[in-house]
């Protein structure tokens, strides 16, 4: 009988991690949890204040020996759904992805060990084994379908999944996904956060991330999580948040309250920061450029368009209006991704043709003679209406300076600054002739939201790249893929039905000599934070 329980026993078990998804592992461990006297000193410590440390000398102050990021308790901690700019930055050390966009803006593999198509619509995910959430579950196939689907349902990540078909488990750890047409780029897609299945009303959803959140009504922190893969070599066993008005962010940075800031060098909201720090820059998929209204007006006539686009310097935008903090745009693609083409660039530079020629093949005139054209050799008006939202100063700016070169030019501009809802019911109804705007691309720096037909922000109505831009997913190689980029860049370049500006980057502060090792990507700050390293003694002032 007993070898007969032995086997009953192992039969279960087996059982278990065949359904897979719901086997859970010993609780965890967590830090404090349980212990009053724990949280008493961690909330004493969390609420202390910096006290200068033995041995420092000229030059150098005191860390206060905790590593701290800004935290609001009051915001949402679901990562498919919530809209937290404070506490976006912690989502990625609460939750996995099964990729993550390197800073080469390449996927890179974090919950998936494996995948494989073979036409780039059927694909085979193969999840990494024994993986847990922090509630002790095992991830399963299962959980990862949930959480598209859930994120298929929001506006956060609606976009990215359009073009999947069907999801299915093939087994607890194999899960297929059939798109509806090729997408050889689809794992870029991948980077969303995965919660376990039914927990998304939980605060916050059970993640696998390297940190489990605990809150108390006077400290919250974040603690390693000990059942996490990477749990040995992460820098900190705890992070303390602080919660940080958005008006104070700068004095408690340049206090050391709070030891990084993420943080968009082109938002409206400017700091102040009164002491040394160190900034690290990474890409962003925001893209900044001028749509061009094709259905009406003006811009209706290609040969126009290109007079505009030969005008705008975007070398001069980028430094002047946006101070540098943007990675300059030549062509329609970002410059920083693997498969785009610069000698693409370096030819449609050398056989630019200068204003004159460009206003010839328009056929520009100036038939009353008050120093403006008038018409076009398609057009008998070509007045232009240019607006832009006002409620970004940096923006707002580079549409001065456009409107500005227009007119030396000799084209008649008039140039509206709207609210952010005039602006957008214009760029609706179609009331406009040239818009400065801004889009937030998905991590695979697709277009087709900007000029495919239907797409969401296609209100200049470009027409002519869907299989362009098809072209680009279905291509199975580097090779190909370049050249279908090149293809897209050459026809946006002739067309002209938006003019490319630049794409954004977001900045990293960190105190001097405090953090090392930080690689930030369009998939979060802390994506690779087993490598930080992370000195809380002295650090130079």
């Amino acid at each position: 009988m007993k070898k007969l329980h032995i086997r009953l026993l192992s039969g279960i078990l087996a059982a278990l991690i065949l359904s897979g998804c719901r086997a859970k592992a010993p609780a965890p461990q967590q830090d404090a949890v349980d212990n009053t006297d724990e949280q008493q000193e961690s909330d004493e410590q969390a609420t202390a204040p910096f006290m200068p440390a033995e041995g420092a000398g000229i030059g150098y102050s005191p860390a206060d020996r905790l590593f701290s990021l800004c935290f609001d308790p009051s915001g949402s901690m679901n990562p498919l759904y919530g809209i937290n700019v404070v506490n976006d930055q912690l989502m990625c050390l609460l939750f996995e992805g099964l990729f993550r966009i390197g800073p080469d803006l390449e996927p890179e593999p974090v919950l998936c060990e494996s995948w494989s198509t073979d036409d780039g619509i059927n694909y085979v995910f193969r999840l990494k084994p024994d993986v847990y959430f922090h509630s002790g579950a095992i991830l399963c196939a299962d959980d990862v379908i949930y959480s598209i689907n859930r994120a298929a349902g929001g506006s956060k990540y609606a976009t990215r999944f359009k073009n999947i078909r069907a999801m299915s488990a093939a087994d607890p750890l194999t899960l297929k996904i059939m798109l509806k047409e090729a997408d050889y780029g689809f794992p870029a897609l991948l980077d969303l956060p995965i919660i376990r299945t039914s927990t998304s009303d939980q605060y916050p959803p059970d993640g696998t991330g390297p940190y489990v959140l605990h809150i108390y009504s006077t400290a919250n922190y974040l603690t390693s999580f000990p059942q996490h893969r990477d749990f040995e070599s992460l820098p900190l066993s705890r992070i303390y948040l602080r919660k940080v008005e958005s008006i104070h962010l700068s004095r408690d940075f340049s206090a050391r309250r709070i030891d990084l800031l993420d943080r968009d060098p082109l938002s409206v909201v400017q700091f102040n920061i009164h002491s040394d720090y160190e900034t690290r820059y990474y890409e962003t998929a925001n893209f900044i450029y001028l749509g061009l209204n094709t259905a009406r007006g003006a811009m209706r006539d290609p040969d126009v368009r290109r007079v505009i686009s030969g005008i705008i310097d975007y070398g001069e935008l980028t430094e002047e209006c946006f101070l540098g903090a943007v990675t300059p745009a030549p062509l329609v693609l970002s410059p920083k991704l693997s498969y785009y083409d610069a000698s693409l660039e370096a030819e449609l530079k050398e056989d630019a043709p200068d204003f004159t020629d460009l206003a010839i093949a328009a056929e520009l005139q100036d038939t009353d003679n008050d120093g403006f054209w008038d018409v076009s050799g398609r057009l008998s008006n070509i007045k232009i209406t240019l607006i832009v939202n006002t409620e970004n100063p940096y923006r707002l700016e580079a549409a001065r300076s456009v409107h500005a070169t227009l007119s030396l030019k000799g084209f008649s501009v008039n140039l509206k600054e709207l609210s952010y809802k005039e602006y957008v019911s214009a760029l609706q109804s179609g009331s406009f002739d040239i818009f400065l705007g801004e889009v937030k691309l998905t991590p695979d720096y697709d277009l087709s939201s900007v000029l495919g037909a239907g797409g969401e922000v296609n209100y200049g109505k470009a027409s002519g790249y869907d299989s362009l831009l098809s072209a680009i997913h279905a291509a199975p190689d580097p090779e190909s893929k370049r050249e279908a980029a090149r293809a897209l860049c050459e026809y946006a370049a002739n067309d002209c039905a938006i003019i490319p500006i630049a794409y954004k980057r977001r900045a990293v502060l960190t105190h001097p000599g405090v953090v090392t090792g930080i690689t930030p990507s369009v998939s979060g700050v802390f994506g690779d934070f087993k490598s930080w390293k992370i000195d809380l003694g002295l650090v130079r002032s």
